[in-house]
């Protein structure tokens, strides 16, 4: 099973769109789109993540 974050990014890499139309379209901000994109970062915002994961998934993140 994958984490939020291996999921999240997973998606990223597999969107056709660019970065640039994920961040306007998300609101996740561009600086820490591309660093995530590229794995730069080991303890991302959950906050980030999950809006990037619903907008690539276009559903709200549900908990069981």
């Amino acid at each position: 099973m994958l984490s939020l974050h291996a999921r999240t990014w997973e998606l990223l890499q597999k969107t056709e769109q660019s970065l640039l139309t994920v961040h306007k379209e998300s609101g996740v901000p561009f600086y820490w789109l591309r660093k995530f994109n590229l794995g730069l970062m080991k303890d991302p915002s959950v906050n980030k993540v999950q809006a990037l994961y619903e907008y690539l998934t276009n559903a709200q993140l549900t908990l069981q």
